[in-house]
């Protein structure tokens, strides 16, 4: 099973502040990230997840690396939100305590890609389209999220906003800015590769060019 793990444009998300029992993340955006890839977001498959909605730290999947549950994940205004309850524990406590002192800012997604197009293979005027060797992922299984140090995203930093700010409308800016910049499209079917260009998911993760 090919696993990708991805930091993108992590915000955290408005509302009551981190405490020692629950915080909230803006899991994953549309947005490029430092290896030139994007996520759709409209795509996510999120029920396995919900099933088991385990948060890991640095996507170590060692049981003693689960520091806490996701009470809700879903995908609002084109960002993917996750509301964390930390464990009691003394290692999900010591997480807990360094979120809510700002010491660690950012989330990153650990998925099973369902669908790969190289970004170079979009028509010139879709918002996914780059020249490079980036890739777009669809239809993406969402395996965990984790807490991390570095993002590979150099904006995927958590920012602490004043209480009275509301979760709808500090989503629905993020959508609004990453449309405005071309970097988030509306829901739509999975586009095909252009003429004779077809991209093979599975040639792709075997190493091929």
């Amino acid at each position: 099973m090919k696993k990708v793990q991805r930091l993108f444009l992590v915000k955290r998300a408005v509302g009551d502040a981190p405490s020692m029992e629950r915080a909230t993340f803006l899991a994953s955006t549309a947005v490029s990230d430092r290896y030139g890839d994007v996520v759709d977001q409209a795509s996510w498959k999120l029920a396995n997840y919900i099933a088991n909605p385990v948060i890991q730290v640095d996507h170590d999947y060692r049981t003693e690396s689960t520091v806490g549950r996701a009470l809700s994940a879903e995908v609002k205004d084109g960002v993917l939100v996750v509301e964390i309850q930390w464990g009691k524990g003394a290692r999900s406590q010591d997480i807990a305590q360094k979120v809510m002192e700002g010491l660690l800012n950012a989330v990153s997604v650990g998925f099973v890609p369902g669908h790969a197009m190289r970004r170079s293979e979009f028509p010139a005027d879709h918002p996914y389209y780059a020249d490079g060797h980036g890739m777009a992922y669809y239809d993406n299984e969402l395996l965990e999220v984790s807490v991390v140090a570095v993002p590979a995203n150099p904006d995927a930093l958590a920012q602490r906003s004043a209480p009275d700010i509301d979760l709808n409308a500090l989503t629905s800016e993020i959508a609004r800015r990453l449309i405005a910049a071309g970097a988030l499209s509306a829901p739509a079917p999975t586009p095909a590769p252009k003429p004779n260009k077809e991209t093979s998911l599975s040639s792709w993760l075997a190493g091929d060019k």
